[in-house]
C-alpha cells in the first residue's frame, strides 16, 4: 500500500484549492526585547499600564560552581506520568527511539489536504498541535516531530510546503498535510517580500483551523519539546490566545501563567494557541500583514494587535487578561516552563526546579549555531554516526585559573572596552587550549574534536550592552554555548563531521568512545626524559596512559603518537594542552590562516570598535587574523564585520 501511494502521487496529487501558501523558514534571531518594566509603545496600544508589586524570578548560575560544570543542563522527558532523566535511566537521547511514536494511515487522506476529517483524527479535545515544514529545514522538522512523540502527545500535525518534505513525512507515517505555496522552493531569505506574503499564508492555516472549529497551538519548528504541553493549555478553557513571550525574568511561580503586566509587552508569535473566538484576530492580522511598513514583519503586527487597549481583569486570579481592544481573553505562558533560547540558556527552569514543557530556539542566528546549542543540552536528534568517527576523538581537561573567573565576576558592567577585558582575558585563555586540540586533530589524520564547554566573562547580544542582555538576571562568568565563541557556519563548512558538541561525552550513547581512552599527560617542564616521551620515537602506552614532555614540535607529536587510534577511540589530553606545542613561524602563518576564521565575535561595545573578534592565536605574534593580515604584537581589541546568516 505504501508502494503504489508514494509511487504515482506526486504527478497526479490533487492540489487543495485556494488554501494558504506557506513555506517554513528558519528565521534570524531578531529579538526585540523589553523588561518587565517597559512600555511597548504606550501610544499605540491604547493601555495606561498601572503599577504592579508582582516579584520577580529570574535565573542565574554560581560562578563558584563554573569550574565543575558542564553547559548540557539537566533536563527531563515526561511520557505517560514517568519522568526519565536526559542522561541517565531510559535512553531518550535523539535517535533512540527513530521516529516511531506514531503511525499514521495516509489513504485515509490521499490527497494531503487540511480536512476537518484530518483534524478529528489526531486532536485530542478538538486541540492539535501545529508546525510548517520546507525541505530546507527537514532537519528541524525531524526533532520536532521525534520529541513531541518522545512526550507521548499524539495530536499533532505538520504541514509540508513542498513535495519532496510531503513525501518524507509520508513515508514515515507522520500525520501531515500539503500546504500550497505557489512554488515547491525551498530557499527564502527572512525578511525578503516573499518571505513575508508566505508568512502571511502560514497565519492562513491557522485560520483554517479555526474555522472547522478546533484550537491550534502553532509553533515554529525549531521548537524542541520536553513534557506534553496540552494539559497546561487546557487549564485554561476561558483564553481565547495564550502566547510565549520574550521576557527574560519571570513573574510566575510554578504551573502558572505570567503575571500580566508586570510580565511585559512582548510576545513571540513563534509559539501560540489560538482558540476558535479568535478567528477575527487572525483574520485582522493577516489583512494588516498587507501593510506592513519596511523593516516591519507579523511579530510587530502580533504584538500591536494583542496588547491594544489591553487591560487585567480584576476579578480573575489565573492571571489572564483583555487584549485585542478588549475582546479576547489572553494568557501569557510562563517563561520558564516555556522557554525561549535565553532563558533556557540561563538555566532558569533548572534553577527553580521546575520541569520545562519547551525550549524555542530564540535569541540565536544562524542554523548551523541552534542545532550545535540544541546538541550540548541534549535536545537534538542525531543519527547513530554522530557517535562514532573514522579517525578518532580528541578531547582535553580545561584549565580556568581561578583568577580569571574571580576578575571576570568583579569586571566593569559598563558598555566600553576596558569592561569586556576580563571576559577576554578569560576566553583567550581558552582559546589557546582550544587552538592546541584542533591543531593536533590536524596532525593526527583528520580526528574530530569534542569541543569544551567554554567559561564566559560576558553574555553576547545583537547590541551593546554592560554584560548581559538587558532584561536577564544571568551572574557572570557562566558556562557559555560553543556558538558564542566559535562560528559554527565556519566549523561545519572547514571541518565537516569533525567537531563534536561540549556535552558529547556525557550521552549514553557516547558510551563506547568513554570505554576506549588513552590518556596522555603533559609533563611538566625538566622532567625525566625516562618519564616522558621526547617524540623522537613511538611512545608506548602503560596502563592506557602515555606522557610527554612540553614544548614538543609537530613533528615530535606525529612521531609520538603515530598509530594512537588503532587500539583506541579517543585521545584524552590533561596537564594543560596549552603546553603541548611549538610551532614554527611556518606553521603558524598556516594554521593561523586555516583556524583563525572558525572565531566568532563578541558583542557588542558602544561605538567603536563594536563587535570585537575572538582569536585563536592571540598569544603568539606574527600570526594571521582572520582577515589574513599579520598581527605582530600583543594581543588588542580588533573590530569585526558582522555577518549575516539563515
Amino acid at each position: 500500500m505504501m508502494a503504489s501511494l508514494m509511487g504515482g502521487r506526486l504527478g497526479a496529487r490533487r492540489m487543495p484549492g485556494p488554501q494558504a501558501r506557506v513555506l517554513f523558514c528558519i528565521a534570524v534571531a531578531v529579538v526585540v526585547m523589553y523588561t518587565a518594566s517597559s512600555r511597548f509603545n504606550l501610544a499605540r496600544a491604547g493601555i495606561n499600564v498601572p503599577s504592579v508589586p508582582t516579584p520577580l524570578r529570574g535565573s542565574s548560575e554560581d560562578p563558584v560552581l563554573i569550574l565543575n560544570s558542564t553547559f548540557a543542563p539537566s533536563h527531563d522527558h515526561t511520557k505517560g506520568g514517568t519522568q526519565a532523566a536526559g542522561h541517565a535511566g531510559r535512553d531518550t537521547s535523539p535517535s533512540a527511539s527513530g521516529l516511531a511514536g506514531r503511525t499514521f494511515n495516509h489513504s485515509l487522506n490521499p490527497t494531503h489536504e487540511l480536512t476537518k476529517d484530518l483534524l478529528a483524527s489526531v486532536a485530542v479535545d478538538k486541540h492539535v498541535i501545529l508546525t510548517l515544514a520546507n525541505w530546507n529545514r527537514i532537519d528541524f522538522i525531524e526533532n520536532w516531530v521525534h520529541y513531541m512523540q518522545a512526550t507521548g502527545c499524539k495530536a499533532y500535525l505538520v504541514g509540508a510546503s513542498d513535495n519532496k518534505t510531503l513525501d518524507w513525512l509520508v513515508e514515515r507515517e507522520i500525520p501531515a498535510f500539503y500546504v500550497d505555496a505557489g512554488s515547491q522552493s525551498t530557499e527564502m531569505w527572512w525578511g525578503s517580500k516573499a518571505f513575508l506574503g508566505l508568512m502571511t499564508a502560514r497565519i492562513a492555516v491557522d485560520l483554517k483551523i479555526l474555522q472547522f472549529g478546533y484550537s491550534v497551538l502553532s509553533t515554529d519548528a525549531d521548537v524542541v519539546w520536553m513534557r506534553d504541553p496540552l494539559p497546561f493549555m487546557l487549564k485554561y478553557p476561558e483564553a481565547d490566545i495564550l502566547m510565549s513571550n520574550d521576557q527574560l525574568i519571570t513573574t510566575a511561580e510554578g504551573e502558572e501563567l505570567e503575571h500580566w503586566p508586570a510580565s511585559g509587552w512582548s510576545a513571540n508569535a513563534g509559539f501560540k494557541l489560538f482558540r476558535p473566538r479568535a478567528a477575527q484576530f487572525v483574520k485582522t492580522w493577516i489583512a494588516e500583514m498587507a501593510h506592513l511598513k519596511k523593516g516591519e514583519h507579523d511579530q510587530v503586527l502580533f504584538d500591536r494587535l494583542i496588547f491594544s487597549n489591553a487591560e487585567v481583569i480584576p476579578s480573575r486570579s489565573d492571571h489572564l487578561f483583555r487584549g485585542f481592544d478588549r475582546k479576547l481573553i489572553i494568557g501569557s505562558l510562563p517563561v520558564s516552563l516555556f522557554c525561549s533560547g535565553q532563558t533556557y540558556k540561563e538555566r532558569m527552569p533548572q534553577n527553580m526546579g521546575l520541569k520545562p514543557y519547551a525550549v524555542h530556539a530564540t535569541f540565536q542566528a544562524c542554523t548551523q549555531a541552534k542545532i550545535n546549542r540544541l546538541r550540548e543540552y541534549d535536545l537534538w536528534k542525531d543519527p547513530d554516526a554522530h557517535f562514532s568517527h573514522p579517525v578518532g576523538f580528541i578531547s582535553y581537561d580545561r584549565d580556568i585559573p581561578q583568577s580569571l573567573l574571580d576578575a571576570a565576576a568583579k569586571g566593569g558592567r559598563r558598555k566600553d572596552i576596558a569592561s569586556t577585558l576580563p571576559h577576554f582575558d578569560l576566553v583567550n585563555h581558552q582559546l589557546s587550549q582550544l587552538r592546541t586540540q584542533l591543531i593536533l586533530t590536524e596532525e593526527l589524520g583528520g580526528a574530530a574534536a569534542i569541543l569544551p564547554s567554554m567559561v564566559a566573562g560576558m553574555d553576547s547580544s545583537y547590541k551593546a550592552h554592560n554584560g548581559t542582555v538587558p532584561g536577564s538576571r544571568l551572574r557572570l562568568p557562566y558556562p557559555a554555548p560553543s556558538d558564542q565563541i566559535i562560528d559554527m557556519r565556519e566549523m561545519e563548512e572547514r571541518m565537516p563531521g569533525r567537531w563534536r558538541e561540549g556535552s558529547f561525552l556525557l550521552k549514553p550513547r557516547a558510551t563506547s568512545v568513554n570505554a576506549s581512552v588513552l590518556v596522555l599527560t603533559v609533563c611538566e617542564a625538566g622532567a625525566d626524559v625516562t618519564e616522558c616521551a621526547a617524540g623522537d620515537a613511538k611512545a608506548v602506552p602503560e596502563h592506557d596512559q602515555i606522557r610527554i614532555l612540553p614544548d614538543r614540535s609537530l613533528a615530535q607529536l606525529r612521531t609520538a603518537l603515530s598509530g594512537v587510534f588503532s587500539k583506541y577511540k579517543r585521545l584524552h589530553v590533561k596537564g594543560g594542552i596549552q603546553r603541548l606545542m611549538v610551532l614554527t613561524p611556518k606553521e603558524l602563518e598556516g594554521y593561523s590562516r586555516k583556524l583563525n576564521p572558525l572565531m566568532s565575535s563578541h558583542c557588542c561595545v558602544e561605538g567603536s570598535p563594536g563587535h570585537i573578534g575572538y582569536d585563536l592565536f592571540w598569544d603568539l605574534p606574527g600570526h594571521r587574523d582572520r582577515h589574513g593580515q599579520v598581527v605582530p604584537g600583543p594581543w588588542k581589541p580588533v573590530p569585526v564585520e558582522m555577518t549575516s546568516c539563515t
